[in-house]
This record gives structure tokens, sequence and C-alpha cells, in this order.
């Protein structure tokens, strides 16, 4: 199941003109170096399968940045299809306020002035719930696909989100 996760106007940046809205599975809040963090999982199977099929013929002695180069001249659109704003679903919106750092989890953070956006794959949520008592521990609120795991309507309220199951 989907979720439609809205932040509220302000919460991530004063020059975000209308309110952040994001789609995953799992939504998780907390503070991070003393700003606020939201957090979104998904499913990005589809962008993985696609990973597999354009490098299914490279071998590790290859130059891959190359080899990518060569399959993004043969197909244009690939470059953006296998980007990470592609991977997860990022507005466009966003990314013209914010800066980008990149973690060797393959997650996306978006850093803006008063909160950050973190995107993860979902297998990575899954990870993190192996040593759930430290995690569960730093986040907030943790809205696993239809129920709370940490937090309720309340939580959602006071930090500004909002979260609609689309089916």
């Amino acid at each position: 199941m989907t979720l439609r996760i809205t932040i509220s106007k302000d919460r991530v940046n004063e020059r975000y003109s209308g309110n952040v809205v994001l789609e995953g599975e799992v939504f998780a809040y907390g503070m991070h170096e003393g700003k606020p963090c939201y957090i979104v999982y998904m499913d990005t199977s589809e962008y993985d399968f696609l990973w597999r099929e354009t490098v299914k013929e490279f071998k590790s002695t290859d130059n891959w940045r190359e080899k990518l180069s060569e399959k993004y001249i043969q197909d244009p659109e690939l470059e953006e299809r296998l980007s990470d704003y592609a991977k997860f679903k990022v507005p466009g919106s966003l990314l013209a306020i914010s800066h980008k750092r990149k973690s060797p989890h393959g997650d996306l953070t978006l850093i803006f002035k008063d909160g950050d956006v973190d995107f993860n794959p979902l297998s990575a949520y899954e990870t993190f719930l192996k040593d759930k008592t430290e995690y569960l521990m730093w986040v907030q609120v943790l809205y696993d696909r239809d129920h709370f795991k940490v937090g309720n309507e309340k939580s959602l309220r006071h930090i500004g989100v909002e979260i609609e199951k689309k089916l």
C-alpha cells in the first residue's frame, strides 16, 4: 500500500511555496543534528529492475562510467530514469531549493534550511528494524503502511504531516 505524505507548507523551507507531497510505503520523523528529518521509505523494485537490465552485460573489469555513457547515448531518457530523483520519485519542485547528499546506503537526502527530507529504499527500513531499539529510540513518529509503530495522529499534526493511504 502506498502512502501519500503531505508535509505542511514552511516545514522544510520558507522558499517552498506549498505543501511537500511525497509517496512511499513507510514514513518516519525524528530530529537529526538539531533539525527535523522527514524520512520516506519506498518500493524501488521497478528502478532496481531497470538498473539490473541496464548493466547485466557489464563485466566487473569494465569501465562502468564509459559503458553507462554509451547506454545514455543510445537511449537519451535512460540517464534520467536511472537518476536518484527518479528512483525515489522526488518532486522536481523540491530540487530547485535543496542541497543533495547521497549516502553509501543508496539513499538520498535533500537538505533544506528548516528540515531535511530523506529518501530510502524499503529494504533499508527492514534492515533498520533489525536493530529496532536504537532506531525506535531516535524516531518520534513511525508509520508503517497502515499503522503507527511510534506516535499517533496527534504526533503527525504536531509535526505538520498528513498521511493518506492510496491503493
